[in-house]
């Protein structure tokens, strides 16, 4: 009877971590630099879409090319629900600036490293909030209208992307 008990309690310990695991985390409130020291807050670049989606650019990285590809595709399907926006991980908004008419995006593209030169720490946060240490090109980031950190894709998770998307919205 003893081991049942303690078989129970390992049993709703281990279900109640992985609930706090899988929670939506709330980002910090991040600020895009958008060019002569204006901003715009997560709320803004979100508008009243139920979900932001980020993705995350390394310029020539083949799996950066495939989830800007999906991202423009999906853009005109979803819009108005979902907004899409890229975070250029290396380089100023001058060059996600050129980056964003080169490839056509039908969406904003922020500097990553322009973010991190206005705040530091927040962008830290942000960081820490959305993968620990490690973040790749072509990761794509999904957030609410609450600005909670829901889920990132990440490599091989990129392909299902697209239903990744139509499952937030009950498609």
């Amino acid at each position: 009877m003893k081991a049942i008990l303690i078989g129970l309690v390992v049993v709703a310990l281990a279900g109640a971590a992985y609930v706090y695991q899988t929670r939506p985390q709330p980002l910090p409130q991040i600020q895009f630099p958008v060019g002569d020291g204006e901003t715009i807050s997560l709320d803004d670049v979100r508008g009243e879409s139920q979900y932001l989606v980020l993705i995350l650019v390394l310029h020539g990285c083949p799996l950066s090319k495939a989830s800007l590809d999906m991202a423009t595709d999906l853009a005109e399907e979803y819009k108005g629900l979902v907004t899409f926006a890229g975070l250029l991980m290396r380089g100023g908004q001058a060059r996600a600036d050129k980056i964003q008419e080169e490839e056509q995006l039908p969406f904003d593209l922020y500097s990553y490293s322009d973010m991190m030169a206005a705040d530091l720490f927040t962008t830290r946060d942000f960081r820490e909030t959305i993968a620990g240490n490690t973040i790749y090109g072509g990761s794509v980031i999904i957030i609410d209208d609450e600005n909670n950190f829901l889920e990132m894709l990440e490599r091989e998770d990129v392909r299902g992307f697209p239903e990744k998307v139509a499952g937030l919205l009950g498609k």
